[in-house]
């Protein structure tokens, strides 16, 4: 389940698709997968970030600089540091 989710995390062997990938990481910790129970987590922790990431850079979704500097702005407001930058 973990490699699965892996490969719809990175694109590798299949389009790219976050709520698959989610999925299966989800899936995986449920059955006690720790590097699962981490991305899972890293995910919540970071989502905003990670949000303005993906707008700025066009992955996962079309590039949208203004949604890109929202998401930026609510991850620095809750402290996550790459949001600061």
């Amino acid at each position: 389940m973990f490699n699965l989710a892996k490969c719809y995390h990175g694109g590798n062997g299949t389009e790219n698709n976050f709520e698959e990938a989610f999925y299966w990481y989800q899936k995986s910790a449920e059955n006690g997968y720790t590097y699962a129970m981490f991305n899972l987590a890293y995910s919540y922790s970071n989502g905003e970030g990670n949000l303005a990431k993906c707008y700025k850079n066009g992955k996962g979704t079309e590039k949208n600089f203004e949604k890109a500097f929202y998401w930026y702005q609510k991850s620095a407001e809750n402290s996550y540091t790459y949001g600061n930058v």
